[in-house]
């Protein structure tokens, strides 16, 4: 079995973990656009995920945040490039990153009351000739463990797909 290993984003021969999260000339760019660009170069030289993931974890957590987004933006983008064929723009990425960081920054503050208001909403239908994509994180600090799902329905709210990683 072939497997194909060139980089959807930028043809680049040779995909792995540290071209795709670090060296890809569109990551280059939108960490330099979130000024995190002192630290992916420094994330860059790490051989090991495990050590990677520490990196993060030690930074503030304004600037833990956006890596994480980061990273997260990037293999979404990568994906999209490569199933179907959709680009964004690293300035596009950019301003929905620090979108989500303040979203965060948000729930954080303001603490429980969010979490009643949270609680309280009920799904809703989405337009006519429109899916609703819902997507739900969690991350263990302890054991450095996250994972996240995704479903999609339609307007009658039957499930069109769902996956969990």
């Amino acid at each position: 079995m072939k497997i194909d290993t060139c980089c959807p984003v930028c043809n680049h021969n040779g995909e792995d973990g540290a071209h795709l999260f670090f060296k890809c000339q569109s990551v280059v760019h939108l960490w330099g656009l979130l000024g995190l660009e002192t630290k992916r170069a420094q994330l860059a030289l790490i051989q090991s995920a495990q050590e990677v993931v520490e990196a993060i974890l030690k930074a503030t957590e304004k600037r833990k945040t956006l890596m994480i987004i980061a990273l997260w933006f990037t293999w979404s983008k990568r994906n999209a490039i490569r199933e179907e064929g959709r680009r964004r723009s690293s300035q596009l990425l950019a301003r929905c990153v620090e979108q989500y960081a303040k979203e965060n920054e948000f729930s954080t503050t303001t603490g429980t009351h969010l979490n009643q208001i949270q609680q309280q909403r009920r799904w809703v239908r989405p337009p006519m000739d429109t899916l609703k994509l819902n997507c739900d994180p969690a991350f263990f600090a302890e054991t450095h463990i996250g994972s996240w799902g995704v479903i999609i329905r339609d307007v009658d709210g039957d499930v069109v797909s769902h996956s969990g990683f």
